[in-house]
């Protein structure tokens, strides 16, 4: 299988480089993606139930906290199998060898503890920046965009993953800022597009509450199916900026290359006898 060569790269190059890995590679990145969206689907369709109308869960602040839990549930499976395991099946692609959606899942559940913690970590830091301060929260979010690959990749730690992520991207906050741009258009396009039937399903909604169930069952299948097909870009994003950087800062590409010259086979000399 040919690797993607690993040079140092612009911007422009790595968004062209992650769409050129998830055309060629589209059923592996989809597959991986679809898994844990399926469950994210269920949970969606969950949540409009108990939403009602009528509410199926009374009081109000149970109903709230039902919401809550299952929502932070959501992000956690949906967020860490759908990311971590593109994460590892970018890698496995960058050092030449076969990948899979089973072998990436897997990964994910052999180190399930240790992502988790990683992934909740940088959910709380991007909470407590965007929150209260707004922009100090983007660059809080570029700083963190390869924490979750470093972590997956180099085996780290909920901390150290921060802290690898950091060291990684110092100097480089504007060229990850790039990589959620490329994501953010593709969400601004999905937007606009449900953006007409969602409010013409809200007005059923108020007019007829049971002839909108369908439609808003509907609605949200597209919603979460537009999600699994987009939400890969940003993991493949994160990946390949992360190799930039390890080429960039620690010269990955004469690592690899030295370690594929290790296991090389020598071929035979051939004697001439006299």
């Amino acid at each position: 299988m040919t690797r993607p060569d690993l040079r140092p790269m612009s911007v422009g190059e790595i968004l062209d480089r992650t769409a050129s890995l998830y055309r060629s590679n589209f059923v592996l990145f989809f597959g991986i993606s679809l898994v844990p969206h399926v469950f994210v689907m269920a949970w969606v369709l969950t949540q409009v139930t108990i939403q009602g109308p009528p509410p199926r869960i009374e009081p109000r602040a149970v109903r709230d906290l039902v919401l809550f839990a299952g929502t932070i549930a959501e992000y956690e499976f949906g967020y860490l199998f759908a990311q971590a395991s593109t994460a590892f099946a970018v890698s496995e692609l960058y050092w030449g060898r076969k990948a899979s959606v089973t072998a990436s899942l897997i990964q994910v559940i052999r180190k399930f503890g240790r992502l988790t913690r990683c992934v909740l970590l940088n959910g709380l830091a991007l909470f407590i920046g965007f929150v209260p301060f707004g922009v100090p929260g983007v660059f809080l979010a570029c700083r963190l965009l390869v924490g979750l690959p470093a972590a997956v990749l180099e085996d780290l730690g909920a901390r150290q993953s921060f802290r690898r992520s950091f060291s990684l991207t110092k100097g480089h906050s504007g060229r990850a800022l790039g990589v959620y741009a490329l994501v953010l258009i593709l969400r601004i396009a999905v937007f606009l597009l449900i953006l007409y039937p969602s409010r013409l399903v809200a007005e059923l909604a108020r007019i007829h509450p049971a002839a909108a169930i369908p439609w808003r069952d509907a609605l949200a299948f597209v919603n979460v199916s537009m999600a699994t097909l987009i939400d890969p870009f940003l993991t493949i994003g994160a990946t390949v900026f992360y190799f930039d950087l390890r080429v960039r800062k620690e010269a990955l590409d004469l690592q690899m290359m030295m370690s594929a010259a290790e296991n090389f086979p020598a071929k035979p000399v051939s004697v001439p006898t006299t």
